[in-house]
């Protein structure tokens, strides 16, 4: 992975040359907004226990809002069938509703029948993937997140790089581990 190798580089740097030798990296730190954060705290001399709760607190609450948007849609793929058969239900009442009138029956049944395929392709083919979507990108992010805050700690702690290496390594599936020191 991409970042865990900038942020063993981040924690080599800082421990040859100091943490305030991590201000040089600032414009790469901005583009996000967290690692900036983040690296800050280090920077600012804060405590590797001071640090940590704060940021694992603001990914947490990042979390639950990610959660809370996927179930949305989660519960959205199972209704929307359900609100398909009610369409169905609709467009039946309106073809018995007028049986004497055999060119209101194809409309009628038009509008039952097209109402439950949308509602199954809604609920299928478009909000329970959203859902997985949803759910994998805040996976993603999650893990993205606990990295930075691995790192923080590490660089604020004055650890070993190596040993933050393999704290990042035992965080990333074995296909996206680095091996920066090898």
């Amino acid at each position: 992975s991409k970042l865990a190798y900038s942020l063993v580089e981040l924690a080599v740097a800082a421990k040859k040359k100091g943490v305030l030798a991590l201000s040089n990296y600032d414009s790469e730190l901005r583009k996000d907004p967290f690692l900036a954060k983040s690296m800050q705290m280090a920077i600012d001399g804060y405590d590797a226990n001071d640090i940590e709760p704060l940021l694992v607190n603001e990914v947490e609450v990042l979390a639950e809002r990610h959660k809370r948007s996927a179930s949305i849609a989660r519960r959205a793929s199972e209704v929307a069938p359900a609100m398909g058969l009610i369409g169905t239900l609709v467009g039946l009442v309106q073809m018995l509703a007028d049986l004497e009138n055999p060119e209101s029956i194809g409309p009628a049944m038009a509008v039952a029948l097209l109402t439950t395929f949308y509602g199954a392709i809604l609920g299928t083919i478009v909000m329970a993937p959203l859902a997985v979507k949803l759910e994998k990108n805040s996976s993603d992010e999650t893990l993205i997140k606990t990295l930075v805050i691995l790192a923080a700690t590490s660089i604020a702690r004055q650890d070993n790089p190596r040993r933050l290496e393999m704290q990042l390594n035992s965080e990333l599936a074995p296909s996206q581990r680095i091996r920066y020191f090898d």
